[in-house]
């Protein structure tokens, strides 16, 4: 492999955002959803990047940002620090609402911490083939501390470097109290101030509840139902994948513009019929799952129309599933439904569920696992 070295070193600000627990979560829960869930929050961290700073690259469960320049000021630097922060827990705190799935990944997200460390010092570029990547002392620094043995779970943690290019050392921002702090690694002694992040956690709203369905006057217009020789969870998941709903329900080409790899409540797709914008946008809402019944419901988002699923566990290999279609409370829609889509859609809905019988028995008989596999608590 070619290397051109072109170590040309200059003062650069560091900036590593660290997803805690990130190790253990990986190796001790399901692999897929753990890293369809730390992707996620990878993303959300890189679009809180609020000082322009640059992307050098992902490591694993930290992404390492660095900036030509220091901040404008400590403040400026942890209202960045905040931004992410508040983003991150926004998420999980989203996600645990929203869950279905029962696997570990899903259920221990909630455990996942967030630490930053910041330093600054002369960096230079090392670049293999086309890949810039950053190189010299302080990037070593701030992967040492990100090793370190403060206590809080949950931190920031600065340099003296980085502090010293401030004119204004204000250490006791937005009631973040930072203490002096020093540990000894094989390039050296390291002094820094680190401060506790719980305050900024504490200002974090709960996720607002949203409503999704139809309001309460919507109209029952259709019924459908089959009964499929196949396990309740396994339909359950492949009803619920939109990456192949269209290999059963008649009319549909695909589905895109998913909000997230992980189906839950709040999940959203759009719908390929005719590949442009009038395509139908659906949300996925109210699952509820007791005993051996389980629902969930999607509903455009303009509220025009909503569907149930509803699945019956007959015995441990076969479910029945039945499949209303509401329409908002309005005569004139009705009345066109009844004349001119109703016969249309009954046809196509009965067509699509023979469909899902024969795609969900062929998925059982294979045994094999499907991609987006939802865990779901044990049914009676």
């Amino acid at each position: 492999m070619a290397v051109n070295n072109n170590f040309t070193p200059q003062p650069m600000l560091i900036f590593i955002p660290d997803i805690s627990g990130f190790s253990k979560f990986v190796s001790e829960t399901d692999v897929v959803h753990s890293q369809h869930i730390i992707e996620e929050l990878l993303e959300i961290l890189i679009d809180a990047n609020e000082m322009n700073l640059q992307l050098s690259e992902i490591e694993g469960d930290a992404i390492l940002f660095y900036k030509p320049k220091s901040a404008d000021s400590i403040e400026h630097l942890m209202n960045q620090v905040q931004s992410m922060y508040t983003n991150f827990h926004s998420h999980l705190k989203r996600y645990e609402h929203d869950r279905i799935c029962q696997c570990g990944a899903c259920t221990t997200t909630n455990m996942l911490k967030l630490k930053f460390v910041i330093t600054y010092g002369d960096v230079g570029f090392s670049k293999i083939k086309n890949h810039s990547k950053l190189f010299g002392k302080e990037v070593i620094v701030a992967h040492r501390l990100l090793k370190n043995s403060v206590i809080p779970d949950e931190y920031v943690l600065i340099t003296d470097e980085a502090l010293n290019k401030y004119s204004t050392q204000d250490l006791t921002l937005n009631n973040i109290e930072f203490k002096s702090s020093r540990e000894t690694y094989d390039i050296g002694e390291i002094n820094f101030h680190f401060a506790s992040l719980q305050s900024f956690y504490d200002k974090i709203p709960e996720p607002t509840i949203e409503s999704y369905g139809l309001n309460d006057s919507k109209i029952q217009v259709l019924k459908s139902e089959v009964t499929i020789e196949a396990p309740i969870d396994l339909v359950f998941n492949i009803v619920s994948d939109y990456s192949i709903r269209h290999l059963w329900q008649i009319g549909l080409r695909g589905s895109d513009k998913l909000n997230g790899k992980i189906y839950k409540n709040g999940s959203t797709h759009r719908c390929l019929i005719n590949n442009n914008d009038q395509d139908p946008f659906f949300v996925a809402h109210d699952f509820r799952i007791n005993n051996s019944h389980i629902t969930l419901s999607e509903t455009d988002h303009e509220k025009r129309i909503g569907v149930v699923y509803e699945l019956q566990k007959v015995d441990d290999k076969s479910t029945l599933l039945t499949v209303y279609t509401f329409l908002e409370a309005n005569i004139f829609k009705r009345v066109v439904f009844r004349l001119i889509f109703k016969n249309k859609i009954t046809k196509g809905n009965q067509e699509s569920l023979q469909n899902l019988r024969v795609y969900c028995q062929k998925m059982s008989d294979s045994q094999k696992d499907l991609e987006s596999q939802i865990l779901l608590p044990n049914l009676a």
